[in-house]
């Protein structure tokens, strides 16, 4: 079985999570390990990422790669799936309007989009107003 390495910044990621949705993903992450083609969704990435995989896990997305050499999995990044941003890009808004509209600063919505920041549930409802036109 492949060792399950995982990258500093996807570790943190991963500890900032509740509880319930951190052991679901340790799981599936653990699954991938034993054995990734019984993981469904899993989706092979393209031009300066070819090699690395996604995978969803909810709100969630995985990226990952197959080291061989080192009989390993490496998980490089954890993050929020690009909702936001696909909202926000098909409003045709920058991140600048967006923070405008919901009151947000612009710095955390940066750090929402780029995965660095997970939100708490009272940014996520102005988030969600503003780009509901509320």
């Amino acid at each position: 079985m492949p060792t399950l390495v995982v990258h500093h910044r996807a570790a943190r990621y991963i500890q900032r999570l509740g509880a319930r949705t951190k052991a679901q993903l340790l799981a599936k992450l653990e699954q991938l390990a034993r054995d990734p083609k019984t993981i469904s969704g899993i989706k092979p990435l393209a031009g300066e990422w070819a090699g690395f995989f996604r995978l969803r896990h909810g709100d969630l997305r995985v990226i990952d790669l197959e080291d061989k050499a080192n009989d390993a999995i490496v998980i490089a990044h954890v993050g929020p799936v690009a909702t936001f941003t696909s909202n926000r890009i098909r409003h045709g808004w920058t991140q600048t309007e967006l923070a405008r509209r919901s009151g947000i600063r612009l710095e955390t919505i940066s750090r929402i989009e780029s995965g660095k920041h997970i939100p708490r549930q009272e940014t996520l409802l102005k988030l969600d107003r503003a780009l509901a036109g509320k």
